[in-house]
């Protein structure tokens, strides 16, 4: 939506994959703070991409979490 993603704590770990086979980079973002994991599609172009929300990831109706150290 043109702004920054924010996020509580920083130490963002950033991705950028084709994730749901659609030919657009989508991001995927690890936060520092609880090992959270947030999947954002693309829901513009390669050349223009636009990142508005994001979806926790699961595995099992579980989030993901990978925690630091």
């Amino acid at each position: 939506n043109g702004k920054d993603i924010d996020v509580t704590i920083g130490h963002l770990v950033p991705c950028v994959t084709d994730w749901n086979g659609d030919q657009k980079k989508d991001l995927i973002v690890g936060q520092f703070s609880k090992g959270k994991i947030c999947l954002y599609l693309n829901q513009g172009t390669n050349d223009k991409p636009v990142f508005k929300d994001f979806t926790e990831m699961q595995a099992d109706g579980k989030p993901i979490r990978l925690d630091a150290g």
